[in-house]
């Protein structure tokens, strides 16, 4: 989970809240917290969405309305990114990176756990590596999540020349058969989605 980030001031007039280098981009999902009073009416059981502002400041809405702050609140007072969108985001382009190497192959209807753990390792790197989700890691799992990067992108090669995909029914397995695969692994917000035209 991302570390909080502390609110250095709020504007009631504009709504703006300051958090020098907030690192928020356009519909980023966050939450409030806090020991102190949140500026009326944000809650901490709410999901916002960022609206950046510049580099420092930032405004938010809830359900599509922008939230009018009718108070300053009182300190202390934060805010965390969800880390869920960009694990999403993650996914997505992890599964469609299998799906484009695997091209080798007749259509592939039921991901197996080989396939899915492809997918895992891709997005784990891209979160860990992107420090998107600000994670703080120790050097002995990065480096572990780097070698098991560096090993599925070997196995994606070699699905790419045709060899077998392990768990996957293939009449010719020895043969590559020509054209991509159109029902492969692809994941997109909100979860796993496997079939075609994803």
């Amino acid at each position: 989970m991302p570390p909080p980030r502390e609110i250095e001031a709020v504007d009631v007039g504009t709504g703006r809240i300051l958090t020098k280098g907030h690192g928020l981009l356009l519909g980023d999902e966050v939450r409030f917290e806090g020991q102190g009073v949140l500026p009326a009416p944000l809650s901490t059981t709410s999901i916002y969405k960022a609206l950046p502002v510049d580099l420092d400041l930032f405004t938010v809405s809830l359900g599509g309305t922008p939230v009018v702050l009718t108070s300053s609140g009182t300190k202390p007072f934060a805010w965390r990114a969800s880390p869920y969108p960009a694990i999403d985001q993650a996914l997505a382009a992890a599964s469609a990176t299998v799906q484009d190497h695997a091209t080798a192959h007749s259509t592939i209807t039921n991901p197996t756990p080989q396939i899915i753990e492809i997918v895992c390792i891709l997005a784990a790197h891209s979160i860990v590596f992107t420090n998107r989700l600000q994670l703080k890691l120790n050097a002995d799992f990065m480096e572990k999540t780097r070698q098991r990067y560096d090993d599925a992108w070997i196995t994606l090669r070699s699905w790419e020349k045709g060899k077998p995909i392990a768990g996957v029914t293939d009449a010719t397995p020895q043969v590559a058969e020509s054209g991509a695969i159109t029902g492969g692994p692809r994941c997109r917000p909100g979860g796993f989605n496997w079939g075609k035209g994803l």
